[in-house]
């Protein structure tokens, strides 16, 4: 369910009767469900556009450099 501490502030600030907060925590955690499958469904091509700027060209170590880049990267 949604985080409690937005539904408290909410309610608190909104005044909202038992009611108006359950539609609220249901609103945010189907919100957050939504987020995740979006994550999830982007992760392999943020991984892969990730993977493809670690090895770019364009950015040229000197061979002393490339081990410890690999390792931080």
């Amino acid at each position: 369910m949604a985080p409690p501490q937005k539904v408290a502030v909410l309610t608190r600030d909104l005044n909202l009767n038992a009611d108006q907060q359950k539609q609220l925590d249901e609103a945010i955690h189907d919100a957050q469900v939504k987020f995740k499958a979006i994550h999830e469904a982007s992760q392999p091509q943020i991984d892969a556009t990730r993977a493809q700027a670690r090895k770019s060209p364009r950015f040229s170590k000197r061979p002393d450099q490339r081990p410890k880049y690999e390792h931080i990267y």
